[in-house]
């Protein structure tokens, strides 16, 4: 089994954005495989939408200062790469 740490993730994170990836945190998973959002065991995507809510979208970024910032008001999550024209990736 492979741990990544937090600084490990930021650094992965990081190297998206300097290729103008659009990147957001979305919810992590629990080691019981549930999602941490509200919904838990009834959430139907687990670990694949945006934190707090599915509006979150529209505050994908590359910029680092703010993408920093997510890591830390979002211990624990994903990350996500905005899909599109605004990344580059079709």
């Amino acid at each position: 089994m492979t741990t990544t740490t937090a600084t490990q993730t930021i650094d992965e994170i990081l190297k998206g954005a300097s290729l103008g990836w659009q990147i957001v945190p979305v919810w992590g998973v629990g080691d019981s495989g549930v999602c941490r959002c509200h919904r838990g065991r009834r959430c139907t995507s687990p670990g694949k939408h945006p934190t707090p809510g599915e509006d979150r979208l529209p505050e994908a970024t590359d910029d680092e200062d703010k993408l920093i910032g997510m890591a830390e008001d979002n211990p624990g999550c994903n990350w996500g790469v905005a899909l599109g024209p605004a990344s580059g990736i079709i």
